[in-house]
Formats: C-alpha cells, sequence, structure tokens
C-alpha cells in the first residue's frame, strides 16, 4: 500500500464532495515487505506518473503485483485517509488507473 499526503479540492463531478489533489508534491508512506518506507512523492503533469522516493532520495521500489494507494489529507489536526480506491499502482509508481 502507498499512501499520498495531499491538498484537497472540491470535485469536478460533485462540488460537495472533496477530491485529492495528485498533482504537485507531497510525503509518502509505503508499506513493503512488511516495513514502512518515509518519503516523497511528485507529479508535476495530470499526464504523468507520479514519482517516489525514500528520504534519502532513492526511487520505492513496489513489491511485483497490484498495489493499492490511498491519500490522506496534508496538514488535518487529526490525518485522515481514504479508504484503498481503485488507484492501482504499477511497481514504478504509475498510475493503473
Amino acid at each position: 500500500m502507498v499512501v499520498l499526503v495531499t491538498e484537497y479540492g472540491r470535485s469536478a463531478a460533485d462540488t460537495r464532495s472533496p477530491e485529492a489533489q495528485t498533482v504537485g508534491s507531497g510525503e509518502l508512506f509505503a508499506y513493503v515487505n512488511g516495513r514502512v518506507i518515509h518519503g516523497r512523492w511528485d507529479r508535476p503533469d495530470v499526464a504523468k506518473p507520479a514519482t517516489l522516493v525514500d528520504d534519502a532520495g532513492q526511487p520505492v521500489l513496489l513489491s511485483p503485483g497490484q498495489t493499492t494507494r490511498s491519500s490522506c489529507r496534508a496538514r488535518a489536526a487529526s490525518p485522515r485517509c481514504s479508504g484503498p480506491s481503485n488507484g492501482l499502482l504499477d511497481r514504478a509508481g504509475a498510475s493503473l488507473d
């Protein structure tokens, strides 16, 4: 599982619903092989996949197979994460949606 800490805006589909802003950058937590990797994600353009790097700047390598992506609100007093989404990532962090 990969958790992206993101800002939220209003959904274009329903302005009463929040929508994670996945273009930009932020903190990440990757749960791989029984351990937590802390780092950053960066996605400068909606047409490009996010890059995931650990705190040392090394690429975060995901386990083979599908990885579930979740998003958490940035700067929340009590972070709230969305549940597992259909936001599947490939091993290099590219969206499979």
